[in-house]
Order: C-alpha cells, then sequence, then structure tokens
C-alpha cells in the first residue's frame, strides 16, 4: 500500500456544523496549474472548502459511484476507497474512519464534499491563497512524512494518559484568566513516553486535541485551554487547543508549537523544559 494512503492528517479535524450547506465565499481552484471548470462554484462552510463530488474525484482520477438510496458517495482510485455519507462527520478510507472538517452535503441540489480531505487522501498536495481566495490542488505533491497522521498509535495511547486542569490562576499562578485553563496531559510511563514521541507532528497535535475534547467537561466555561504533554517534570510539547482553533492550524517551528497567527502571542511552551516548583507565566519559555 503507497505511504500516502495513511498520510492525510491534515483532513482529519474536529467537526463543525451540520446539515445543509450555508455558503460563504465562492472558491477558486486550480489543479496543477489549471483553473478546474465546475457545475456549480466551490464554496467555503465554516471557513472549509467544498465542491461538486463528480468533479473533483474525476479530475484527480478516481471512478465514483452514488448510492441514492443510502445517500453515500464511494470514490476509488488504485488501493483507496472512499466513501462519504451525505451529513455525517465521518467518512471512511479503507474501512477505517475519519472524522471531517465539514461533512458532505447537498448545496443548490449538488453533491459537495471537502476539497482538503478529498485531495489529500487521493494523494496530492493542496495549498491555499487567502488573498484570491484559490485552492491550489498538485496532483504530483507528496505529503510531508511528519504532516502523517497515525490514527492507529494515537487511539492506542489516548487511553493511557492521565490528565489534570487548572483553571483560572489558582492554584499554581500560572498567569490565567477565568475564561482560560490548562490542562496537563501525563505521560504515566517510558513506555508511554517513546510511543508519544515516536509520533509525527500532526499526530501530536490531534492527540491533544483528542484528549481535550475527551475531557472536555473539566474546562467547559473558558475559551481557550493550553494543554501540555508531562514527563515527570519535563514539559514535552504544548499548544492552545479549544474549539476555536483548527489543530490543523497549528505549526511547529524550532521546536515550539505556535498558534495561526492571531493567537501567536500566546503560544506555546518550548520543549524540553523543566518544570519549576513555584511556576509563574513569567519562568514560561513563551515565543
Amino acid at each position: 500500500m503507497k505511504r500516502w494512503i495513511v498520510s492525510i492528517g491534515m483532513a482529519i479535524l474536529l467537526f463543525v456544523g451540520a446539515g445543509q450547506a450555508n455558503a460563504e465565499a465562492t472558491v477558486n481552484v486550480v489543479v496543477d496549474g489549471s483553473p478546474m471548470s465546475l457545475s456549480k462554484p466551490a464554496v467555503t462552510v465554516n471557513g472549509y472548502t467544498i465542491i461538486p463530488m463528480k468533479d473533483i474525484f474525476e479530475k484527480l482520477g478516481a471512478s465514483v459511484f452514488w448510492d441514492g438510496d443510502h445517500e453515500i458517495v464511494t470514490a476509488r482510485k488504485e488501493e483507496t476507497n472512499v466513501q462519504l455519507k451525505i451529513g455525517s462527520p465521518v467518512a471512511q478510507v479503507n474501512g477505517i474512519s475519519y472524522l471531517l472538517p465539514v461533512e458532505a452535503q447537498i448545496f443548490e441540489g449538488r453533491t459537495m464534499v471537502p476539497l482538503r480531505f478529498v485531495s489529500q487522501v487521493l494523494g496530492c498536495g493542496i495549498s491555499w491563497d487567502g488573498d484570491t481566495f484559490t485552492a491550489y490542488v498538485d496532483t504530483k505533491s507528496m505529503p510531508d512524512e511528519n504532516q502523517k497522521l497515525d490514527q492507529a498509535a494515537i487511539d492506542a495511547l489516548v487511553p493511557k494518559l492521565g490528565t489534570e486542569s487548572i483553571v483560572g490562576r489558582e492554584p499554581n499562578n500560572i498567569g490565567l484568566t477565568d475564561k482560560e485553563a490548562m490542562m496537563s496531559i501525563l505521560l504515566p510511563d517510558e513506555i508511554a513516553r517513546k510511543e508519544w514521541e515516536s509520533l509525527p507532528v500532526r499526530s501530536k497535535k490531534y492527540l491533544l486535541y483528542q484528549v481535550v475534547q475527551k475531557n472536555r467537561e473539566q474546562v467547559a466555561n473558558v475559551e481557550h485551554c493550553y494543554t501540555i504533554v508531562k514527563f515527570e517534570d519535563t514539559i514535552l510539547i504544548g499548544a492552545d487547543i479549544t474549539e476555536n482553533i483548527n489543530p490543523d492550524e497549528v505549526k511547529l517551528v524550532d521546536g515550539n508549537i505556535l498558534l495561526p497567527s492571531y493567537r501567536e502571542q500566546q503560544s506555546a511552551i518550548s520543549q524540553p523544559y523543566k518544570w519549576p516548583t513555584n511556576q509563574t507565566d513569567q519562568d514560561m519559555d513563551i515565543i
């Protein structure tokens, strides 16, 4: 099986929104340098681009099948089999379930699917020009190995992790407001630490996100939850992970996790970092 089949991390995001599409803006789509001619314009929904199903699958060399009775789209290309159900936040790729950034849905009588997910699951690179609202798809591009999402490894590690949360400035005076929280994700032993360290960067970010969502009731009333991973007294990695921030927007720079530009001033802790007894916000190594 080709390596890119499992390298679809950028597409596996928290599901946001449901039902009929409510378009925000139209999007230009360029494949290998040539603008696509679409039966219906691609549009953004909840910040994600959706595109006519048949147009994009056939452009990327996949065979498309439609089950109208169950509203299921199936696309096949070489060893990759993809299924999307209208209105469902879950897609099946070679029998494995993945959360979608936005579900497949009906828009003005046309079946629309998320562009980034479809492109990357079929082995294509994709980039975005926000100035011109243009999505560029490169069928010859291979996903960065560091961007791979190893869902099986994440699923195996999550049950082993412990968590603790700190809400507001108490008890450790780390400079949080009443609308902020810090959640420590605790690695219980050396085996778990090695499993964590072996994860690709994108898998690390999604693991952080998954643990926060699993323990969401602990920080239900806060706007930003800063997560860190700790092994003994060492901070391994950290980021602001909330429902407002797509984990895919978080980036790694020189061993530090950064947020999108509008949050970079409140980004994360360097790795590794020794946790002092009297931790304060001044002690934290903030980028």
